[in-house]
């Protein structure tokens, strides 16, 4: 195009002007005959199809959706977005500018500036990425800087003549900013977070800002949502969420408890916390779980794994004799025991990590990934029990015989066996959070309640193995003088460990298989009903709750009929069912009771305690409500085989409703009460 082509095109475009010779839009459907368009182009032949689209149109019913499979969802999305207040931040009412009209520059008022710094906290926080955004944030300023500045305007703020009571709320404000920035400066060091007290600091500022919040006058007009227009995002702009400064100042106030006991907390139990630790806390967590090159700022990954071996399954054992690292001859077997052991190290030390990091995310991303990771221990599994076949040899260990565990010769496997109880543990978890979050329909608790019990069953058959072995390495010890004072400690740790876990093993099979056969004795009575499921039935639903276990190779999967008729259980009458239920809850009674008696260095729940003796206790409630429930519906079943009539309802609980997360106990209703 010549340039004299292009400046008679931006002389027209100047003096263009949208109000000449505007006109009205023509009517729908009118029959004028339309001017033929006079476009002329090499090869190109142009026709009107006006009045083709408008008999097309009429054809259609309102709301009538028209579909063109050239016309992608993307495209569409876009084409929403376009003059949606909602979708299209750059969308401006009749009369409103792109540009705020407030005044950064005027003086404001003490109350304001209180009122404007309350506002802030009621506003929920946002994940800004910078690069994602195209803008930057703060980059060249440093943090000590920041708190020169707070300092010295707290100094201006105490030598002005402002009311008391205004200058008392501007510092405590202003304080809170300092606190806040130094407690999370410090958090990325373990070290310096558990000797400082910045949490509690921050906590014990919260109620000063409750009362003196009175003090403030909101200020609408210094928060604006057209800074979003300005941001290089493709996700439309989400409406500003009001949260009163009261419910504000709670949340912040569970973050600095959440933050101080991070740290301290075991991490299954701390994620366990309703209301959940925020992002940030969890954050700090994954943070702390493996920093420095050292679990938790402490202890080196080697030296956690090898304590938690020595607990488990190998206490005092010449594989975790270290003095096997100082041999440097290859013929000696020590020196293959020490490669064997750290090809172990190397495979189990991602596997482990990963099991706690999964912890560190919401409920919901906790079964997710437990998902994923029980696979990756199975593998880990067959690949300890090669390193432990090549082991035997080495260590000439001999199989035991135990005919309380089998009536077979068992031979040591105690790597693989560590990675398979861990397995087992997160399986029992995937089920157990299903319960939780509400996955399952009341319909199949009765089979996830019996699959649990399978799991726990399994489980405590590994314990059992794991016992043997390690009763008889006390002895043949023992017998050969060779208990020290801290061989003798490493096996009473390993004999504890096991005995809490069978008490706990105990309580979780009891209360399981109690609570299959009630719901299973329930639903024989029709007293729990399925909605119409018209797109699946009881196999497809297996399929879906069963899907992550099935590529596991131990536990073994159950067969679809076979597992109906081990929940079912069709031999066994209602009497009976409710018998059992009745028994086997009373067990998982006197199991958790018996867990509440433990000390946290018997329990190895030294600083989490608290929490874990209040979820034992929840438990322990369960247990009591659920014996009420089967006594209830035993003694009205004798009663229906007289009068021909079971007069009660049965009320499904929220997971929220119930005494535990994890157990849902159904409560019954007399229907002659219930008004």
């Amino acid at each position: 195009m010549s340039s004299d082509t292009l400046d008679a095109v931006s002389y027209k475009l100047d003096r263009f002007d949208v109000n000449e010779s505007r006109q009205g839009p023509p009517s729908f459907g009118r029959t004028e005959t339309t001017q033929q368009a006079r476009l002329k182009s090499n090869g190109v032949l142009a026709t009107d199809i006006t009045d083709h689209f408008i008999t097309a149109v009429q054809q259609l019913d309102a709301g009538h959706i028209v579909r063109d499979h050239n016309f992608t969802l993307f495209e569409s999305i876009g084409a929403l977005e376009i003059m949606d207040r909602k979708m299209d931040s750059g969308y401006l009412e009749p009369g409103e500018t792109i540009q705020d009209d407030f005044d950064f520059l005027r003086d404001l008022l003490a109350e304001e500036v209180i009122g404007i710094i309350d506002q802030l906290q009621c506003h929920e926080d946002e994940d800004f990425v910078t690069h994602t955004h195209s803008i930057s944030l703060l980059e060249n300023v440093e943090i000590t800087s920041v708190l020169e500045f707070l300092e010295e305007t707290i100094y201006l703020v105490k030598s002005s003549n402002y009311d008391e009571n205004h200058k008392s709320a501007l510092i405590i404000r202003l304080r809170l900013r300092i606190e806040f920035l130094r407690a999370v400066e410090n958090a990325e060091s373990i070290k310096i977070a558990l000797e400082s007290k910045h949490w509690i600091n921050l906590k014990s500022m919260i109620p000063e800002l409750k009362i003196s919040a009175m003090y403030g006058t909101s200020v609408p007009s210094a928060f604006s949502e057209k800074l979003q227009r300005k941001l290089a995002s493709t996700v439309p702009p989400r409406p500003t969420v009001q949260v009163l400064h009261e419910d504000a100042l709670n949340h912040f106030e569970r973050l600095c408890l959440d933050a101080f006991a991070v740290v301290e907390t075991f991490i299954m139990l701390f994620q366990s916390r309703k209301p959940q630790p925020s992002v940030y806390v969890r954050t700090l967590l994954q943070h702390y779980i493996f920093t420095e090159n050292s679990f938790l700022g402490r202890i080196t990954m080697r030296q956690f794994i090898e304590e938690n071996l020595a607990k488990t399954v190998l206490p005092t054992h010449l594989l975790l004799d270290k003095s096997n690292d100082e041999i440097e001859v290859p013929s000696d077997y020590r020196y293959k025991i020490a490669a064997q052991m750290e090809n172990f190290r190397s495979r189990a030390a991602g596997s482990y990590l990963d099991m706690l990091r999964a912890f560190c995310q919401n409920r919901c991303r906790i079964r997710r990934a437990l998902c994923h990771t029980i696979l990756d221990w199975d593998n880990l599994q067959l690949d300890a029990e090669e390193i432990d076949r090549n082991l035997q040899s080495l260590t000439s260990e001999d199989p035991r015989t135990d005919t309380m565990v089998s009536a077979d010769s068992i031979w040591p496997y105690p790597l693989s066996s560590w990675a398979y109880y861990y397995k087992i543990c997160q399986m029992e978890w995937i089920v157990q959070l299903g319960f939780e979050l509400e996955t399952y329909q009341p319909i199949e608790f009765a089979s996830m309640y019996w699959y649990l019990h399978y799991l726990a069953s399994n489980r405590s058959h590994l314990i059992e193995q794991i016992n043997c072995f390690i009763v008889h390495s006390y002895h043949a010890a023992q017998k050969e003088g060779k208990i020290t004072p801290h061989s003798h400690h490493e096996f009473s740790d390993a004999l504890q460990f096991i005995n809490v876990t069978k008490i706990s093993l105990a309580a979780t099979r009891s209360l399981a298989s109690g609570l299959s056969s009630l719901l299973t004795a329930l639903k024989r009575l029709s007293l729990i009903q399925s909605a119409p499921q018209p797109y699946s039935n009881d196999g497809m639903r297996y399929e879906v709750r069963m899907k992550p276990f099935f590529s596991v190779n131990s536990p073994e999967s159950i067969p679809f009929d076979n597992f109906v008729q081990l929940v079912s259980q069709p031999e066994k009458s209602v009497d009976e069912l409710l018998n059992f239920a009745m028994k086997s809850i009373a067990d998982a009674k006197k199991s958790f009771e018996a867990l509440t008696k433990l000390t946290p260095k018997e329990s190895f729940c030294c600083g989490s305690n608290e929490s874990w003796i209040k979820d034992v206790k929840k438990s322990l409630k369960a247990c009591i409500l659920a014996s009420v429930t089967v006594f209830t519906i035993a003694e009205a079943f004798k009663a229906s085989k007289v009068s021909t009539q079971l007069n009660l309802k049965v009320e499904i609980p929220k997971p929220e409703s119930s005494y535990h997360y994890w157990w849902i106990v159904p409560t019954v209703i007399p229907i002659s009460l219930e008004k």
